[in-house]
């Protein structure tokens, strides 16, 4: 399940009621949150909760990343967990994602 708030002209997207993001449940993900990486939108990802990745669901992350710059909007990551934070780190993808430690953080960096 994905939830979506909108604050300040974001679009703020959480995963209430999951952990992981695997190969199991990007299929319920991907789809709802491609839909509101529209042109020009602003999308916070706060990956709160989120313990673990597996590389289906670094690829979506990516695929995201791919819709948001071809439809020049702006796709902004929080609230990564230590576990999660290891994995991005490792595969290097703290260079291509933007990342802050918190909603607050990704909002006044915008």
């Amino acid at each position: 399940m994905v939830k979506v708030e909108n604050i300040n002209g974001f679009s703020v997207v959480t995963f209430p009621n999951a952990n992981r993001i695997n190969v199991g449940n990007i299929g319920d993900f991907k789809d709802k949150v491609t839909a509101i990486i529209t042109p020009t939108s602003k999308v916070i990802l706060d990956l709160t909760g989120i313990t673990y990745i597996d590389s289906s669901g670094f690829g979506m992350l990516l695929s995201f990343l791919r819709t948001s710059k071809t439809n020049e909007s702006k796709l902004m990551f929080c609230c990564i967990m230590p576990e999660v934070m290891s994995l991005v780190n490792l595969l290097q993808l703290h260079t291509v994602f933007d990342i802050c430690s918190s909603r607050e953080d990704c909002l006044a960096h915008a």
